[in-house]
């Protein structure tokens, strides 16, 4: 069994339902809205999700009237998902594929994909030679032009290396500088994890994709294992959400984010 079959029983208590875990989707959720509604208003799209976990993404593109592709490794968040996805009847909108990202070039879709999405770090589960087989992949399956949105854990954030200088802790405080992989920690399980900047996937996706922006996702938000030091969604924790709302778009924060969103488009 993957860590990832272990984690989902879990992962929408322990992630998506706490209140860091909602701000830090929420600006995803915001940028996709706003894209959308300027190139897509009443157009339904052919969306495929990677590494989708509990479908909570995969629902809410439903929700707005697109067919979305739901696929992850783990047969056990694709049992969660789908159970989800059924309690609020949008079966007929969403499609369940058990697909692992190391072996993308053996999915042979029916049709081309308007738009890819991937969130919270799938990705960073791959090294380099398996990332750039991602892209690869992921071309070929995309329309003329189509988008591929995707979120990365970063090289830095600066709410974690604070968190981990102040308990004398800097090993862990400086992981994320690592170029060899780090086992991070997922609802008790560990799973390998590389770090990358936003250089370094921008070099790696240079031959099939373009870059169209760049946003910060959790900036002044921190990351989701801090949740029990600021409660269930408190003043504080507000008031950083509206700070990443207000200036999470300046381009330095990027750099200090606890993840980044890269919008891409198809050469």
């Amino acid at each position: 069994m993957s860590s990832f079959d272990s984690a989902a029983p879990d992962y929408d208590e322990e992630f998506t339902n706490t209140a860091i875990g909602k701000y830090q989707r929420k600006t995803v959720w915001n940028y996709l809205n706003s894209f959308l509604e300027s190139n897509f208003k009443q157009e339904p799209l052919n969306i495929l999700e990677l590494n989708a976990g509990t479908g909570e993404d995969a629902l809410w593109f439903a929700r707005k009237g697109h067919n979305v592709t739901l696929t992850d490794v783990s047969s056990r968040m694709l049992e969660v998902a789908k159970k989800k996805i059924e309690i609020v009847g949008f079966s007929s909108r969403v499609s369940f594929l058990k697909l692992d990202l190391n072996e993308m070039e053996t999915f042979k879709p029916d049709a081309k994909f308007d738009l890819i999405f991937s969130n919270f770090a799938g990705l960073n589960c791959l090294d380099k030679t398996g990332i750039k087989e991602v892209f690869k992949s992921c071309e070929s399956m995309l329309k003329p032009n189509g988008e591929f949105i995707l979120v990365f854990l970063g090289k830095f954030c600066l709410w974690e290396t604070i968190y981990f200088l102040a308990k004398v802790d800097p090993k862990n405080a400086w992981r994320r500088s690592s170029d060899n992989s780090v086992m991070a920690d997922m609802s008790g399980e560990k799973v390998k994890t590389w770090y990358y900047s936003i250089q370094e996937i921008e070099q790696l996706c240079s031959t099939n994709f373009e870059t169209q922006k760049v946003r910060a996702i959790g900036s002044f938000v921190p990351p989701s294992y801090l949740n029990t030091m600021f409660g269930k969604d408190s003043l504080i924790l507000k008031i950083l959400n509206r700070l990443d709302d207000e200036l999470g778009h300046l381009i330095f924060m990027k750099y200090l984010s606890d993840h980044y969103l890269l919008h891409l488009k198809k050469k």
